[in-house]
């Protein structure tokens, strides 16, 4: 049995003619920079996300410090409330507050521009605290409780 090999010789067809890829070049290139471009764009997304978390995290931080200090404050004064429910003077004047407490509520940023309050009517209290994060708003904490000793 023979074998008859037939040979064909391929040539590379282009179809594009010399002139129409002289139009194509640089195609890739455009296609790299707008790759890059949308990239860019999703990063300075998250950098956006990740700033705006920060400052909540932060606000989050000072009403939670807000928090403490004025519960520290009510414990206090519940336990120097006399027997006959006199509450003590720093409640009709504040600026008789304990000063161990200020200096702790001063450290909230802008306190010392907006100072906490201490109010009383017929054993109903009510403390405010106050604070302003750099370049943000008056924010507060109030919390209004009924002392009396029985």
């Amino acid at each position: 049995m023979i074998r008859k090999c037939l040979m064909i010789q391929r040539k590379s067809i282009d179809v594009l003619s010399p002139r129409r890829r002289h139009g194509q070049r640089g195609v890739g290139m455009i296609e790299v920079l707008v790759a890059i471009l949308l990239v860019s764009f999703g990063i300075l997304g998250l950098v956006g996300l990740q700033g705006g978390s920060i400052g909540l995290v932060s606000d989050t931080r000072y009403r939670t410090e807000a928090t403490a200090l004025a519960d520290a404050l009510l414990a206090r004064l519940w336990l120097e409330t006399g027997a006959d429910n006199v509450l003590p003077a720093y409640v009709a004047d504040n600026t008789l507050l304990p000063a161990d407490w200020l200096e702790e509520v001063n450290r909230l940023p802008g306190a010392t521009a907006n100072p906490p309050t201490l109010a009383a009517s017929a054993g109903v209290v009510t403390l405010t605290v106050r604070w302003q994060p750099p370049e943000g708003r008056v924010s507060n904490y109030q919390v209004v409780t009924t002392v009396t000793k029985q």
